[in-house]
């Protein structure tokens, strides 16, 4: 699967981030965050250049969504 956009979320409990291809977050685990995802950003695939998040960006393009527990502060600087 080619991403196109990817949708970054916030744990609004916590500190877990998840990146999804679906802009709803619904296919988002409600196990990792019982009190839900917040929509942070839109980010275009060319904009994640860090080579240390390319395992999360494959695996967002393989089950359509990842959950990390960090991510570069700048991903957070992006428009929607």
């Amino acid at each position: 699967m080619r991403l196109t956009d990817l949708y970054l979320f916030k744990c609004s409990d916590g500190e877990l981030y998840a990146f999804s291809v679906d802009k709803t977050g619904c296919n988002l685990p409600r196990s990792a965050c019982r009190s839900g995802w917040l929509l942070l950003a839109q980010l275009k695939p060319g904009d994640l250049i860090e080579e240390r998040y390319a395992g999360a960006i494959d695996a967002t393009a393989e089950q359509g969504f990842c959950v990390v527990e960090e991510i570069p502060s700048h991903w957070l600087q992006t428009e929607n």
